[in-house]
């Protein structure tokens, strides 16, 4: 249904379609020559309003001799084939590759270009679900020859979009206040955990050089299971994803649900509070990774490329381990230690983990070191809550204000 004061058309009467086209790469006179060309290597850079950077160009002559085109600032694009359904907006004249639909909206009160890409990135996940194909996924020209979209006034859509783009401008604040948060507690780790910064209290206190395996009272897997595709649920048994551990957090909705009885009896190695989780087989990125744990978590286990790694206490500050092991200097050396004939999965053993030499500091001042790093993480999270609740919000509004449900006034 057709909201009051609407109109519903074929995209293409509203908008210029074009598409584009590789330059032939055998012809160095092709590329390189100051043209911006958005391909598939620029996925990375879609979805985020305008587009101004490509990781190619191509030259006046590309353009002249294949079926690319310069497409003016403003235009609107969309990935067909990989990355389907992601969009932009050029923030200059460039020419796309033939994996994108181009919309040109150059008609005066017709269709707004940001009108238009708030309502692609609506329907992103329509998008994904018409693309075919065994390796690579596509959609077909004709879906966009009949792809029909139903908008507002010329004023009520910009309005619409000034809308939105202040609530983009709110979480590119909050994603600035994520990167700033997350150096500043990089540089307190760096500082902290090494002694160059020691607290008044402490100082002449002397640090013991000592092996990890002297403060690590255990390190345990747990045992892979068959499992379903779907998270676990709070009543339900689950089974931690490797994924669970990344650049030092602990992510326990990484999970998948087990529910087969025969199963649930084989699990063992619960998410225990104080430990920490590391990788200890993965791709070269990821061996190692880890985090650490604040609460049990006893309807979740660790599979068998999983370490649950207790501290003895009398020796060390669980936390503390924890901050140690997902500081930067103790990643790359987790990383130097990882083997495997594989390019794409390397391990590493208890006992080179064991042996790995650490500075120790006194009890009381691990705590306390541990107290400002849990701070500053804290900080972290609760930025990352404010962005996530901004995203949540703003995609709520989409749906109301890009399909007439709520009205804006002009």
């Amino acid at each position: 249904m057709v909201p009051d004061g609407w109109t519903e058309s074929l995209l293409d009467k509203v908008a210029g379609r074009k598409s584009g086209h590789t330059p032939d790469k055998k012809r160095s006179e092709y590329w390189n020559g100051g043209i911006k060309w958005v391909s598939l290597a620029d996925s990375s850079k879609l979805d985020d309003g305008l587009i101004s950077e490509t990781d190619k160009e191509i030259s006046e002559q590309g353009i002249a001799n294949s079926s690319a085109v310069l497409l003016p600032q403003g235009t609107v694009v969309l990935s067909r084939d990989a990355g389907v359904g992601k969009s932009a907006i050029l923030g200059e004249q460039m020419a796309v590759s033939q994996h994108f639909i181009a919309w040109e909206c150059d008609c005066p009160s017709q269709l707004h270009n940001w009108f238009l890409y708030y309502w692609l990135q609506m329907k992103k996940g329509f998008f994904e679900r018409q693309a075919v194909g065994s390796t690579i996924k596509t959609i077909g020209l004709p879906l966009f020859k009949k792809l029909r979209i139903q908008h507002p006034p010329y004023a009520e859509q910009k309005k619409i979009a000034e809308i939105l783009s202040t609530w983009d401008r709110a979480i590119e604040v909050s994603e600035a206040q994520l990167v700033c948060a997350r150096t500043q507690k990089r540089a307190l780790m760096q500082s902290l955990l090494t002694g160059r910064r020691r607290f008044p209290e402490f100082e002449g206190q002397e640090w013991k050089e000592v092996r990890l395996g002297d403060v690590i009272a255990s390190m345990d897997a747990g045992v892979s299971v068959n499992s379903g595709d779907k998270p676990a649920g709070r009543s339900d048994w689950g089974i931690l994803k490797t994924s669970s551990v990344s650049q030092g957090t602990f992510d326990p909705s990484e999970n998948k649900i087990v529910d087969a009885e025969e199963e649930i009896a084989r699990l063992r190695e619960p998410v225990s509070a104080g430990t920490t989780i590391m990788s200890r087989m993965n791709t070269p990125a990821l061996v190692g990774a880890n985090g650490y744990v604040s609460y049990d978590m006893p309807n979740l286990f660790l599979p068998d490329r999983l370490w649950a790694m207790r501290v003895n206490p009398s020796v060390a500050f669980p936390a503390w381990v924890g901050h140690l092991l997902a500081s930067g200097s103790f990643r790359y050396k987790l990383s130097s230690l990882a083997t495997g004939t594989s390019g794409s999965m390397k391990n590493i053993t208890k006992s080179d983990v064991r042996a790995i030499s650490i500075k120790l500091p006194p009890l009381e001042e691990q705590k306390r070191i541990s107290q400002i790093l849990d701070d500053a993480t804290s900080e972290v999270d609760r930025i990352i809550r404010g962005a996530d609740k901004l995203r949540t919000e703003k995609k709520a509004l989409m749906q109301q204000l890009l399909t007439g449900k709520r009205r804006v006034s002009v």
